[in-house]
């Protein structure tokens, strides 16, 4: 609730009852939505071509309906027979699914409907593995995994979104996520040819909230067997890739 993604029921917010109620795939598609910046994107949605069955839905779910049937990569595709079953319980591998999608991951290419648990497992997504049917508080869960798991570049979830200002800093940082900022590193390096590149194992980070942090970097391989300038990628854990010269 921190992050003003899990609202709850109207005036009462995110309470041990809402918690406890099943999430329905209209409700989880609307929060799933709303984690990734899109839910006013969804709800002011004007197309027409809708799931066979979105009338099952009151009307206002009309435009998300409309906006996940024309948006396939949002992580929603329906079923094969083009219903959405908007009333449906939504279940965990329907959950880590989509949220395997908002890591940037993309089905039957990086994995298969039959390969979201054992591939979710692999980037972090587990404590769901084999449930069925879920709850609010399940929902809840597997956001957190996901804003904690590193998107396909490398980077995490929770500061990527913090970067796309879907998240703010601050509300990232109250919800206990270190978030960097700034990373500290050279423009540019320098080796002597021939020799191993003395590249540092670390770096300095700025966390949102101001403070400093020491992390560990991780260097793409180099040649340093002639002259020049050549550009080196590294990557940090929960940052990403950034790229300077050595």
């Amino acid at each position: 609730s921190t992050l003003n993604i899990l609202r709850g029921d109207s005036d009462a917010g995110v309470t041990n009852e809402y918690l406890a109620k099943s999430t329905t795939r209209s409700q989880g598609a609307l929060v799933l939505l709303r984690l990734r910046g899109l839910e006013s994107t969804a709800l002011s949605f004007s197309g027409t071509s809708t799931f066979s069955d979105a009338s099952d839905a009151t009307t206002f779910w009309q435009p998300m309906l409309a906006y996940l049937k024309a948006n396939p990569n949002a992580g929603f595709s329906g079923y094969p027979d083009g219903t959405f079953l908007p009333n449906r319980i939504m279940t965990a591998q329907e959950l880590y699914k989509v949220l395997l999608v908002a890591l940037g991951y993309e089905e039957n290419v990086d994995f298969t409907w039959n390969e979201v648990f054992d591939f979710a497992e692999e980037v972090g997504l587990n404590q769901l593995q084999g449930k069925g049917n879920i709850t609010n508080n399940d929902l809840a869960v597997g956001m957190v995994e996901a804003l904690e798991a590193p998107k396909k570049d490398g980077q995490t979830l929770v500061a990527f979104l913090v970067q796309e200002n879907v998240i703010t800093a601050n509300r990232a940082q109250q919800a206990g996520f270190n978030v960097i900022d700034t990373l500290e590193y050279d423009s540019e390096y320098t080796a002597i040819v021939g020799q191993s590149a003395n590249l540092p194992t670390s770096l300095t980070a700025i966390l949102a909230d101001g403070t400093e942090t020491t992390v560990t970097v991780t260097w793409s391989n180099v040649s340093t067997s002639s002259v020049g300038t050549r550009t080196i990628t590294g990557n940090v854990p929960g940052f990403g890739t950034f790229t300077t010269t050595l």
